[in-house]
């Protein structure tokens, strides 16, 4: 078993993710995991594009949504 720990930041001019936040973090999670599996290791920074995510998430890509990421 492996132990892994997610920090989660926020910066002050945006906050710190709540539980609105959720399908993001399993998103990233999700991300973690796939490099662990792919590796054996995994990576101390996720990389992504705000596309990428409300894709994923099945939001429409642009506007609004790209702020409330």
């Amino acid at each position: 078993s492996t132990d892994i720990k997610i920090e989660v930041e926020g910066l002050e001019r945006v906050g710190i993710a709540n539980i609105y936040d959720g399908d993001f973090l399993i998103w990233a999670a999700t991300q973690i995991r796939r490099q662990h599996q792919r590796t054996g290791e995994a990576p101390r920074t996720v990389f992504f594009t705000p596309k990428q995510v409300l894709k994923h998430l099945g939001k429409k890509v642009g506007g609004e949504n790209y702020k409330q990421l």
